[in-house]
Protein backbone atom coordinates (compact mmCIF):
# COMPACT_ATOMS: atom_id res chain seq x y z
CA UNK A 1 0.00 0.00 0.00
CA UNK A 2 3.12 2.15 0.96
CA UNK A 3 4.62 1.76 -2.72
CA UNK A 4 1.41 2.01 -4.39
CA UNK A 5 1.18 5.83 -2.70
CA UNK A 6 4.45 6.73 -3.63
CA UNK A 7 4.00 5.74 -7.06
CA UNK A 8 0.57 7.20 -7.07
CA UNK A 9 2.24 10.99 -6.07
CA UNK A 10 5.38 10.37 -8.33
CA UNK A 11 2.52 9.63 -10.88
CA UNK A 12 0.72 12.85 -10.73
CA UNK A 13 4.01 15.27 -10.56
CA UNK A 14 5.01 13.72 -13.36
CA UNK A 15 1.82 13.55 -15.24
CA UNK A 16 1.36 17.64 -13.67
CA UNK A 17 4.49 19.08 -15.25
CA UNK A 18 3.24 18.00 -18.74
CA UNK A 19 0.62 20.50 -18.46
CA UNK A 20 0.81 24.34 -19.37
CA UNK A 21 -0.21 27.18 -16.92
CA UNK A 22 -1.60 30.34 -18.64
CA UNK A 23 -0.02 33.69 -17.97
CA UNK A 24 -2.14 34.71 -14.60
CA UNK A 25 -2.35 38.09 -17.02
CA UNK A 26 -5.56 39.30 -15.26
CA UNK A 27 -2.98 40.62 -12.37
CA UNK A 28 0.41 40.09 -14.13
CA UNK A 29 0.04 42.23 -17.12
CA UNK A 30 -1.92 44.53 -15.01
CA UNK A 31 -0.40 45.25 -11.67
CA UNK A 32 2.74 47.01 -11.21
CA UNK A 33 5.03 44.57 -8.46
CA UNK A 34 6.74 47.16 -6.58
CA UNK A 35 4.06 49.07 -6.73
CA UNK A 36 1.57 46.36 -5.86
CA UNK A 37 3.92 45.64 -2.07
CA UNK A 38 3.98 49.33 -1.34
CA UNK A 39 0.23 49.71 -0.51
CA UNK A 40 -2.15 48.66 2.32
CA UNK A 41 0.73 48.80 4.25
CA UNK A 42 2.63 45.81 3.16
CA UNK A 43 5.78 44.76 4.02
CA UNK A 44 8.26 41.75 4.36
CA UNK A 45 9.17 39.53 7.44
CA UNK A 46 12.84 38.33 8.20
CA UNK A 47 12.03 35.48 5.41
CA UNK A 48 11.06 37.41 2.46
CA UNK A 49 7.22 36.77 3.23
CA UNK A 50 5.01 39.68 2.27
CA UNK A 51 2.45 40.29 5.38
CA UNK A 52 -0.35 43.21 4.97
CA UNK A 53 -0.86 45.69 8.28
CA UNK A 54 2.07 43.02 9.96
CA UNK A 55 -0.53 39.80 9.46
CA UNK A 56 0.02 37.11 6.72
CA UNK A 57 -2.62 36.66 4.27
CA UNK A 58 -2.65 34.07 2.10
CA UNK A 59 -4.18 35.57 -0.56
CA UNK A 60 -1.86 38.92 -0.59
CA UNK A 61 1.05 35.71 -0.50
CA UNK A 62 -0.31 33.73 -3.48
CA UNK A 63 -1.16 36.43 -5.40
CA UNK A 64 2.62 38.16 -4.85
CA UNK A 65 4.04 34.98 -5.61
CA UNK A 66 2.17 34.32 -8.88
CA UNK A 67 3.14 37.36 -10.35
CA UNK A 68 6.63 36.90 -9.26
CA UNK A 69 6.29 33.61 -10.93
CA UNK A 70 5.04 35.14 -14.00
CA UNK A 71 8.05 37.90 -13.97
CA UNK A 72 10.19 35.15 -13.41
CA UNK A 73 9.24 33.40 -16.61
CA UNK A 74 9.29 36.45 -18.77
CA UNK A 75 12.50 38.18 -17.70
CA UNK A 76 14.49 34.91 -16.18
CA UNK A 77 15.57 37.57 -13.22
CA UNK A 78 16.31 35.44 -10.36
CA UNK A 79 15.13 37.90 -8.06
CA UNK A 80 11.88 37.39 -8.86
CA UNK A 81 12.69 33.43 -8.43
CA UNK A 82 13.72 33.96 -4.83
CA UNK A 83 10.60 35.97 -4.37
CA UNK A 84 8.48 32.53 -5.28
CA UNK A 85 10.65 30.47 -3.11
CA UNK A 86 10.07 33.04 -0.38
CA UNK A 87 6.44 32.71 -0.51
CA UNK A 88 6.41 29.03 -0.58
CA UNK A 89 8.01 28.96 2.90
CA UNK A 90 4.33 30.43 4.35
CA UNK A 91 2.65 27.38 3.12
CA UNK A 92 5.84 24.79 4.27
CA UNK A 93 4.46 26.50 7.95
CA UNK A 94 1.63 24.04 8.94
CA UNK A 95 1.09 26.59 11.94
CA UNK A 96 -0.10 28.61 9.26
CA UNK A 97 -3.05 26.89 7.80
CA UNK A 98 -6.16 24.19 8.89
CA UNK A 99 -5.78 20.99 8.30
CA UNK A 100 -9.19 19.76 7.57
CA UNK A 101 -11.56 16.82 6.66
CA UNK A 102 -9.58 14.12 7.82
CA UNK A 103 -6.37 15.58 6.21
CA UNK A 104 -7.90 15.91 3.02
CA UNK A 105 -8.06 19.63 2.92
CA UNK A 106 -6.50 22.59 4.13
CA UNK A 107 -8.27 25.35 4.96
CA UNK A 108 -5.99 29.20 4.70
CA UNK A 109 -8.02 30.86 7.94
CA UNK A 110 -9.08 34.20 7.66
CA UNK A 111 -8.73 34.95 11.78
CA UNK A 112 -10.96 38.51 12.42
CA UNK A 113 -14.54 38.83 12.26
CA UNK A 114 -16.00 39.91 8.66
CA UNK A 115 -19.98 40.93 8.95
CA UNK A 116 -21.85 37.66 9.79
CA UNK A 117 -18.81 35.79 9.44
CA UNK A 118 -16.94 34.92 12.86
CA UNK A 119 -13.18 33.07 12.11
CA UNK A 120 -11.68 31.28 11.10
CA UNK A 121 -13.46 30.64 7.98
CA UNK A 122 -12.23 30.11 3.82
CA UNK A 123 -12.50 31.81 1.25
CA UNK A 124 -13.08 29.96 -2.50
CA UNK A 125 -10.88 33.58 -3.73
CA UNK A 126 -8.08 32.86 -1.67
CA UNK A 127 -8.15 29.03 -1.88
CA UNK A 128 -8.50 29.38 -5.42
CA UNK A 129 -5.44 31.76 -5.72
CA UNK A 130 -3.69 29.71 -3.32
CA UNK A 131 -4.03 26.34 -5.64
CA UNK A 132 -2.64 29.09 -8.29
CA UNK A 133 0.34 29.64 -6.66
CA UNK A 134 1.16 26.36 -5.53
CA UNK A 135 0.72 24.60 -8.83
CA UNK A 136 3.39 27.47 -10.53
CA UNK A 137 5.68 26.48 -7.79
CA UNK A 138 5.34 22.72 -8.04
CA UNK A 139 5.71 23.27 -12.19
CA UNK A 140 8.85 25.61 -11.00
CA UNK A 141 10.69 23.23 -8.99
CA UNK A 142 9.47 19.73 -9.45
CA UNK A 143 7.85 19.82 -5.81
CA UNK A 144 5.64 16.54 -5.10
CA UNK A 145 4.89 18.27 -2.09
CA UNK A 146 3.38 21.35 -3.42
CA UNK A 147 1.64 19.30 -5.67
CA UNK A 148 0.47 17.75 -2.89
CA UNK A 149 -0.60 20.97 -0.82
CA UNK A 150 -2.25 22.32 -4.10
CA UNK A 151 -4.98 19.29 -4.02
CA UNK A 152 -5.36 19.80 -0.40
CA UNK A 153 -5.97 23.41 -0.68
CA UNK A 154 -8.30 23.15 -3.89
CA UNK A 155 -10.22 20.00 -1.99
CA UNK A 156 -12.20 23.23 -0.16
CA UNK A 157 -13.34 23.76 -3.75
CA UNK A 158 -15.40 20.53 -3.69
CA UNK A 159 -16.92 20.86 -0.01
CA UNK A 160 -20.37 22.13 0.24
CA UNK A 161 -20.81 25.57 2.42
CA UNK A 162 -22.69 23.36 4.81
CA UNK A 163 -20.17 20.92 5.18
CA UNK A 164 -17.28 23.54 5.61
CA UNK A 165 -16.18 23.94 2.22
CA UNK A 166 -16.72 27.07 -0.15
CA UNK A 167 -19.21 25.36 -2.48
CA UNK A 168 -22.92 26.89 -2.91
CA UNK A 169 -26.06 27.39 -5.00
CA UNK A 170 -27.03 29.61 -6.59
CA UNK A 171 -31.05 30.42 -6.55
CA UNK A 172 -31.42 28.88 -9.90
CA UNK A 173 -29.77 25.20 -8.52
CA UNK A 174 -26.34 25.76 -9.74
CA UNK A 175 -22.88 25.44 -8.29
CA UNK A 176 -20.88 28.40 -7.28
CA UNK A 177 -17.67 28.66 -5.23
CA UNK A 178 -17.97 31.22 -2.61
CA UNK A 179 -15.66 34.30 -1.42
CA UNK A 180 -17.63 34.31 1.73
CA UNK A 181 -19.51 30.80 2.35
CA UNK A 182 -22.92 31.48 4.59
CA UNK A 183 -23.03 35.00 4.54
CA UNK A 184 -25.97 36.53 3.91
CA UNK A 185 -24.20 40.09 3.19
CA UNK A 186 -22.68 38.91 0.22
CA UNK A 187 -24.12 35.92 -1.39
CA UNK A 188 -22.21 35.14 -4.79
CA UNK A 189 -19.35 37.26 -4.98
CA UNK A 190 -18.51 37.59 -8.73
CA UNK A 191 -14.81 38.36 -8.83
CA UNK A 192 -13.73 36.38 -6.03
CA UNK A 193 -16.00 33.43 -8.14
CA UNK A 194 -13.63 34.17 -11.27
CA UNK A 195 -10.22 33.53 -8.95
CA UNK A 196 -12.04 30.20 -7.52
CA UNK A 197 -13.11 28.76 -11.21
CA UNK A 198 -9.23 29.83 -12.66
CA UNK A 199 -7.78 27.50 -9.51
CA UNK A 200 -10.82 25.04 -10.20
CA UNK A 201 -9.81 24.86 -13.60
CA UNK A 202 -5.74 24.95 -13.32
CA UNK A 203 -6.44 21.67 -11.23
CA UNK A 204 -8.65 19.50 -13.23
CA UNK A 205 -6.00 20.38 -15.78
CA UNK A 206 -3.15 18.79 -13.82
CA UNK A 207 -5.39 16.37 -12.29
CA UNK A 208 -7.92 15.14 -15.17
CA UNK A 209 -8.30 11.28 -12.77
CA UNK A 210 -10.33 13.73 -10.51
CA UNK A 211 -13.54 12.93 -11.34
CA UNK A 212 -14.94 14.70 -8.95
CA UNK A 213 -13.33 17.81 -9.52
CA UNK A 214 -13.96 17.76 -12.96
CA UNK A 215 -17.37 17.04 -12.47
CA UNK A 216 -17.68 20.20 -10.14
CA UNK A 217 -15.75 22.40 -12.22
CA UNK A 218 -18.30 21.55 -15.36
CA UNK A 219 -20.98 22.47 -13.55
CA UNK A 220 -19.61 25.53 -11.80
CA UNK A 221 -18.72 26.93 -15.02
CA UNK A 222 -22.22 26.57 -16.57
CA UNK A 223 -24.02 28.11 -13.18
CA UNK A 224 -21.39 31.29 -14.67
CA UNK A 225 -22.80 30.65 -18.02
CA UNK A 226 -26.29 30.90 -17.28
CA UNK A 227 -26.17 33.19 -14.46
CA UNK A 228 -24.01 36.54 -15.44
CA UNK A 229 -26.70 38.47 -16.46
CA UNK A 230 -28.16 38.47 -13.46
CA UNK A 231 -25.24 40.95 -11.91
CA UNK A 232 -26.07 43.23 -14.79
CA UNK A 233 -29.16 45.65 -15.18
CA UNK A 234 -30.34 47.89 -17.24
CA UNK A 235 -29.02 50.89 -16.23
CA UNK A 236 -25.61 49.69 -18.04
CA UNK A 237 -23.85 48.45 -14.45
CA UNK A 238 -22.99 45.65 -13.13
CA UNK A 239 -23.04 44.02 -9.36
CA UNK A 240 -20.98 42.64 -6.82
CA UNK A 241 -22.99 39.80 -5.77
CA UNK A 242 -26.31 38.51 -6.30
CA UNK A 243 -27.69 41.51 -3.29
CA UNK A 244 -27.14 43.47 -6.02
CA UNK A 245 -24.65 45.51 -4.53
CA UNK A 246 -23.03 48.47 -6.90
CA UNK A 247 -19.06 48.00 -7.69
CA UNK A 248 -16.68 50.81 -8.09
CA UNK A 249 -15.28 51.77 -11.41
CA UNK A 250 -12.15 49.83 -10.32
CA UNK A 251 -14.24 46.35 -9.45
CA UNK A 252 -15.73 46.50 -13.07
CA UNK A 253 -12.58 47.10 -14.44
CA UNK A 254 -10.87 44.01 -12.75
CA UNK A 255 -13.86 41.75 -13.62
CA UNK A 256 -13.21 42.80 -17.45
CA UNK A 257 -9.48 41.62 -16.80
CA UNK A 258 -10.80 38.54 -15.10
CA UNK A 259 -12.65 37.69 -18.01
CA UNK A 260 -10.12 38.27 -20.58
CA UNK A 261 -8.08 35.67 -18.74
CA UNK A 262 -10.69 33.11 -18.82
CA UNK A 263 -11.35 34.39 -22.45
CA UNK A 264 -7.42 33.14 -22.83
CA UNK A 265 -8.20 29.71 -21.06
CA UNK A 266 -11.34 28.24 -22.24
CA UNK A 267 -12.00 30.13 -25.75
CA UNK A 268 -15.49 30.63 -25.46
CA UNK A 269 -17.06 33.35 -27.54
CA UNK A 270 -19.41 34.02 -24.70
CA UNK A 271 -16.69 35.41 -22.10
CA UNK A 272 -15.69 37.53 -25.50
CA UNK A 273 -19.33 38.77 -26.10
CA UNK A 274 -19.35 39.58 -21.94
CA UNK A 275 -16.57 41.29 -21.88
CA UNK A 276 -17.86 43.47 -25.44
CA UNK A 277 -21.31 44.34 -22.98
CA UNK A 278 -19.16 45.17 -19.88
CA UNK A 279 -16.35 47.50 -22.01
CA UNK A 280 -19.25 49.37 -23.11
CA UNK A 281 -20.49 50.34 -19.58
CA UNK A 282 -16.54 51.24 -19.19
CA UNK A 283 -16.62 54.16 -21.70
CA UNK A 284 -15.43 56.93 -20.47
CA UNK A 285 -14.67 55.79 -16.80
CA UNK A 286 -11.16 55.76 -15.54
CA UNK A 287 -10.02 53.84 -12.53
CA UNK A 288 -8.22 56.26 -9.61
CA UNK A 289 -8.64 53.71 -6.75
CA UNK A 290 -5.58 51.23 -7.26
CA UNK A 291 -2.30 52.85 -7.46
CA UNK A 292 -0.65 49.74 -8.72
CA UNK A 293 -2.09 49.60 -12.30
CA UNK A 294 0.62 49.78 -14.86
CA UNK A 295 -1.68 51.90 -16.76
CA UNK A 296 -4.84 53.22 -14.64
CA UNK A 297 -6.04 55.80 -17.17
CA UNK A 298 -6.20 52.25 -19.61
CA UNK A 299 -10.15 52.05 -21.03
CA UNK A 300 -11.31 48.73 -22.10
CA UNK A 301 -13.79 50.27 -24.78
CA UNK A 302 -13.79 53.65 -26.96
CA UNK A 303 -16.97 54.56 -27.80
CA UNK A 304 -17.93 55.45 -31.50
CA UNK A 305 -20.23 58.85 -32.14
CA UNK A 306 -21.96 59.00 -35.72
CA UNK A 307 -20.60 61.79 -37.26
CA UNK A 308 -23.34 64.08 -39.81
CA UNK A 309 -23.03 61.17 -42.37
CA UNK A 310 -23.47 58.37 -39.75
CA UNK A 311 -19.26 57.86 -40.00
CA UNK A 312 -17.64 55.93 -37.14
CA UNK A 313 -13.26 56.32 -37.72
CA UNK A 314 -10.84 55.03 -35.36
CA UNK A 315 -7.62 56.02 -35.91
CA UNK A 316 -4.51 54.41 -33.77
CA UNK A 317 -1.46 54.80 -36.04
CA UNK A 318 0.63 56.91 -33.86
CA UNK A 319 0.05 54.43 -30.50
CA UNK A 320 0.14 51.58 -32.90
CA UNK A 321 3.65 52.38 -34.10
CA UNK A 322 4.47 52.50 -30.07
CA UNK A 323 4.40 49.32 -30.05
CA UNK A 324 5.44 48.06 -33.25
CA UNK A 325 7.96 45.54 -33.63
CA UNK A 326 9.64 45.95 -37.00
CA UNK A 327 11.08 44.03 -39.64
CA UNK A 328 14.68 44.19 -38.47
CA UNK A 329 13.59 42.64 -35.19
CA UNK A 330 11.97 39.53 -36.73
CA UNK A 331 13.29 36.69 -36.75
CA UNK A 332 12.98 34.46 -40.59
CA UNK A 333 13.73 30.88 -40.84
CA UNK A 334 13.79 29.41 -44.38
CA UNK A 335 12.15 26.03 -45.32
CA UNK A 336 15.77 24.24 -44.57
CA UNK A 337 15.77 26.05 -41.09
CA UNK A 338 18.01 28.42 -42.29
CA UNK A 339 18.34 32.03 -40.88
CA UNK A 340 17.31 34.89 -43.69
CA UNK A 341 17.18 38.14 -43.73
CA UNK A 342 13.80 40.63 -43.01
CA UNK A 343 15.08 43.95 -43.88
CA UNK A 344 12.87 47.00 -44.06
CA UNK A 345 12.47 46.07 -48.18
CA UNK A 346 10.91 42.60 -47.19
CA UNK A 347 11.82 39.26 -48.13
CA UNK A 348 11.49 37.06 -51.01
CA UNK A 349 9.64 33.94 -50.02
CA UNK A 350 10.23 31.06 -52.15
CA UNK A 351 8.75 28.17 -50.61
CA UNK A 352 8.59 28.50 -47.13
CA UNK A 353 9.24 30.85 -44.04
CA UNK A 354 9.03 31.02 -40.66
CA UNK A 355 8.41 34.03 -39.08
CA UNK A 356 9.35 34.37 -35.07
CA UNK A 357 8.76 38.09 -33.58
CA UNK A 358 11.21 39.08 -30.85
CA UNK A 359 8.49 38.54 -28.37
CA UNK A 360 4.93 37.27 -27.90
CA UNK A 361 2.14 39.58 -30.25
CA UNK A 362 -1.54 39.74 -29.87
CA UNK A 363 -1.67 40.84 -33.60
CA UNK A 364 0.11 41.14 -37.13
CA UNK A 365 -0.42 43.09 -40.20
CA UNK A 366 1.06 41.28 -43.42
CA UNK A 367 1.15 43.17 -46.57
CA UNK A 368 2.18 41.25 -49.77
CA UNK A 369 3.45 42.25 -53.24
CA UNK A 370 2.52 40.08 -56.57
CA UNK A 371 1.58 36.99 -54.88
CA UNK A 372 -0.17 35.28 -57.47
CA UNK A 373 -3.65 32.97 -57.49
CA UNK A 374 -3.89 30.83 -55.06
CA UNK A 375 0.36 30.34 -54.43
CA UNK A 376 0.01 30.94 -50.36
CA UNK A 377 -1.14 29.60 -47.09
CA UNK A 378 -0.51 31.46 -44.10
CA UNK A 379 -0.47 29.47 -40.51
CA UNK A 380 -0.46 31.36 -36.97
CA UNK A 381 0.82 29.43 -33.83
CA UNK A 382 0.63 30.01 -29.97
CA UNK A 383 2.87 27.55 -28.23
CA UNK A 384 2.98 25.52 -31.29
CA UNK A 385 -0.62 25.11 -31.66
CA UNK A 386 -2.59 25.77 -34.90
CA UNK A 387 -4.49 29.31 -34.68
CA UNK A 388 -5.65 30.01 -37.65
CA UNK A 389 -5.33 29.26 -41.37
CA UNK A 390 -5.96 31.17 -44.44
CA UNK A 391 -6.23 29.79 -47.28
CA UNK A 392 -8.04 32.27 -49.75
CA UNK A 393 -6.22 33.73 -52.66
CA UNK A 394 -4.24 36.27 -51.67
CA UNK A 395 -4.56 39.98 -53.85
CA UNK A 396 -2.04 42.44 -54.75
CA UNK A 397 -0.71 44.42 -51.46
CA UNK A 398 -3.31 42.43 -49.40
CA UNK A 399 -3.06 43.37 -45.81
CA UNK A 400 -4.98 41.05 -42.47
CA UNK A 401 -4.56 40.84 -39.16
CA UNK A 402 -5.48 38.19 -36.60
CA UNK A 403 -6.16 39.80 -33.01
CA UNK A 404 -5.26 36.44 -31.22
CA UNK A 405 -2.00 35.90 -28.67
CA UNK A 406 0.44 34.23 -31.31
CA UNK A 407 4.45 33.72 -31.42
CA UNK A 408 5.50 32.47 -35.03
CA UNK A 409 4.07 32.33 -38.55
CA UNK A 410 4.46 29.96 -40.57
CA UNK A 411 3.93 30.76 -44.51
CA UNK A 412 4.14 28.26 -47.22
CA UNK A 413 3.62 28.14 -51.04
CA UNK A 414 0.76 26.24 -52.27
CA UNK A 415 2.32 25.10 -55.32
CA UNK A 416 5.59 23.99 -56.23
CA UNK A 417 6.08 25.74 -59.03
CA UNK A 418 5.01 29.56 -59.44
CA UNK A 419 6.49 33.51 -59.36
CA UNK A 420 8.14 34.35 -55.90
CA UNK A 421 6.54 36.44 -53.66
CA UNK A 422 7.34 39.78 -52.04
CA UNK A 423 6.52 39.54 -47.98
CA UNK A 424 6.86 43.64 -47.81
CA UNK A 425 5.81 44.16 -44.45
CA UNK A 426 5.27 41.77 -41.08
CA UNK A 427 3.91 44.73 -38.45
CA UNK A 428 4.02 43.08 -34.95
CA UNK A 429 1.57 44.89 -32.25
CA UNK A 430 2.25 44.22 -28.69
CA UNK A 431 -1.31 44.20 -27.57
CA UNK A 432 0.45 42.81 -23.47
CA UNK A 433 1.10 46.51 -22.24
CA UNK A 434 -2.75 46.78 -22.73
CA UNK A 435 -2.60 50.62 -23.38
CA UNK A 436 -4.84 50.32 -26.44
CA UNK A 437 -8.41 49.37 -26.27
CA UNK A 438 -9.85 46.28 -26.51
CA UNK A 439 -12.85 46.79 -28.23
CA UNK A 440 -14.39 49.38 -30.48
CA UNK A 441 -18.57 49.92 -29.28
CA UNK A 442 -21.11 52.15 -31.79
CA UNK A 443 -24.54 52.90 -30.47
CA UNK A 444 -27.21 52.29 -33.70
CA UNK A 445 -29.32 55.18 -33.30
CA UNK A 446 -32.96 55.17 -32.47
CA UNK A 447 -35.07 52.37 -31.52
CA UNK A 448 -36.58 50.30 -34.23
CA UNK A 449 -40.06 48.66 -34.65
CA UNK A 450 -39.44 44.87 -36.17
CA UNK A 451 -41.63 42.19 -37.21
CA UNK A 452 -41.23 38.62 -36.23
CA UNK A 453 -42.17 36.94 -39.78
CA UNK A 454 -39.64 39.56 -41.68
CA UNK A 455 -35.47 39.42 -41.94
CA UNK A 456 -33.21 42.07 -41.44
CA UNK A 457 -29.31 42.94 -42.39
CA UNK A 458 -27.28 44.91 -40.87
CA UNK A 459 -25.45 46.72 -43.78
CA UNK A 460 -22.46 48.57 -43.60
CA UNK A 461 -18.89 49.63 -45.31
CA UNK A 462 -16.30 48.91 -43.18
CA UNK A 463 -12.60 48.96 -43.07
CA UNK A 464 -10.59 47.16 -39.70
CA UNK A 465 -14.00 45.67 -38.07
CA UNK A 466 -13.87 42.03 -38.16
CA UNK A 467 -15.31 39.80 -35.66
CA UNK A 468 -17.92 43.06 -35.13
CA UNK A 469 -20.78 41.60 -33.18
CA UNK A 470 -24.52 42.55 -32.82
CA UNK A 471 -26.34 43.53 -29.67
CA UNK A 472 -30.10 43.95 -29.36
CA UNK A 473 -32.51 44.65 -26.45
CA UNK A 474 -36.44 44.52 -26.57
CA UNK A 475 -39.62 45.09 -25.32
CA UNK A 476 -43.00 45.24 -26.75
CA UNK A 477 -43.49 48.98 -25.79
CA UNK A 478 -41.26 51.47 -27.15
CA UNK A 479 -41.02 53.12 -23.97
CA UNK A 480 -40.02 50.09 -22.46
CA UNK A 481 -36.87 49.29 -24.32
CA UNK A 482 -34.16 51.01 -22.36
CA UNK A 483 -35.36 49.25 -18.91
CA UNK A 484 -34.22 46.06 -20.33
CA UNK A 485 -30.68 45.26 -19.96
CA UNK A 486 -27.83 44.24 -22.87
CA UNK A 487 -27.30 40.07 -22.47
CA UNK A 488 -24.30 38.38 -23.94
CA UNK A 489 -26.60 35.50 -26.12
CA UNK A 490 -28.77 38.21 -26.95
CA UNK A 491 -25.98 38.95 -29.73
CA UNK A 492 -24.81 37.81 -33.23
CA UNK A 493 -22.43 38.21 -36.16
CA UNK A 494 -23.09 41.72 -37.63
CA UNK A 495 -22.85 39.96 -40.84
CA UNK A 496 -26.06 37.75 -40.12
CA UNK A 497 -29.18 37.63 -40.95
CA UNK A 498 -31.50 39.28 -37.65
CA UNK A 499 -34.62 37.21 -37.39
CA UNK A 500 -36.64 38.89 -34.45
CA UNK A 501 -38.62 35.94 -32.46
CA UNK A 502 -41.08 38.63 -31.40
CA UNK A 503 -43.18 41.57 -32.70
CA UNK A 504 -41.74 44.88 -31.00
CA UNK A 505 -39.41 47.24 -30.40
CA UNK A 506 -35.38 46.71 -30.39
CA UNK A 507 -31.99 48.79 -29.15
CA UNK A 508 -29.21 47.38 -31.08
CA UNK A 509 -25.19 48.44 -30.42
CA UNK A 510 -22.48 47.26 -32.51
CA UNK A 511 -19.07 45.59 -30.97
CA UNK A 512 -15.48 44.39 -32.57
CA UNK A 513 -12.21 43.97 -31.57
CA UNK A 514 -9.71 46.55 -31.94
CA UNK A 515 -7.10 44.54 -33.52
CA UNK A 516 -5.59 47.34 -36.18
CA UNK A 517 -4.03 50.93 -36.31
CA UNK A 518 -7.32 52.13 -38.32
CA UNK A 519 -11.02 50.83 -38.11
CA UNK A 520 -13.84 52.47 -39.90
CA UNK A 521 -17.38 51.41 -40.07
CA UNK A 522 -19.97 53.65 -42.26
CA UNK A 523 -23.48 54.17 -43.09
CA UNK A 524 -25.10 51.62 -40.88
CA UNK A 525 -28.35 50.58 -42.08
CA UNK A 526 -31.05 48.03 -41.20
CA UNK A 527 -32.57 46.74 -44.07
CA UNK A 528 -35.62 44.56 -44.46
CA UNK A 529 -34.48 41.62 -46.96
CA UNK A 530 -37.42 40.63 -49.12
Amino acid sequence: MKHALIFAVVFHAQFAFLQELTRYHMYSDHFNIEAYTKQYERTFDAEGIIKQKNEYHALTISLYGIMCYDAYVQTKDVTYLKAVENQYKYFKDSSKYDLLFNEKGIGLPYKFKFNDLAPPWYSGLTQGIATSFLLRYAELKNSSEALDLAQKVAYLMLVPVENGGTLSKTPEGGLWIEEYPNTKKSKHVLNGFFNGLVGLKEYVDFFPEDTLALRIHNEVYHSFKSTISEYDNAKNWSSYDRNNKSISVAYLRIQLTQLDHLYAIYRDDFLLKQMMIWGRMMIGKTDKELKFYLNPNYQFTVGLTPNSTNEFDIDYSEIFAKYLIRNENVVCRDGKGKECSMGSSGVVLKKELLIIPERITYSVDIEVSNPGKKTEVCIYFNQGKLLKQNVNPLLEFQKFAVSSPIDSILIKRRKLFGRRINLREISFYDYTTFELPMFASINVTGIHELKSNKRYSFDSEQVGAEGAQLYWRYAEQRDKVTASKWIWNQSADLNDVFVPQKDGYFEFFISYPIHCSKSMMRNVKIVEIE
